[in-house]
């Protein structure tokens, strides 16, 4: 795996759900996503850490590149 920026070069065989989770695994280390929700390409997780707390975070996914790499942005994210 490899991010740059906020973009994500991707398994060819994956699905978009774990090109997701294996993103937010990456940007907000220590946190479960313990609820994943698409449509389209927005994506919204209800994140979970015992230190933490609980979060929501809604992300926009692009395959872009050839879906060689996916690209993300950080539409909205509330404690």
């Amino acid at each position: 795996m490899m991010i740059i920026g906020n973009v994500l070069a991707v398994e060819p065989d994956d699905s978009m759900e774990a090109h997701v989770r294996r993103y937010l695994a990456f940007r907000f280390p220590g946190h479960a996503a313990v609820d994943l929700r698409g449509e389209d390409e927005i994506w919204t997780a209800r994140l979970h850490s015992a230190e933490a707390g609980d979060a929501e975070v809604t992300i926009k996914a692009d395959l872009i590149e050839d879906d060689l790499y996916l690209a993300f942005d950080i539409l909205d994210m509330a404690a």
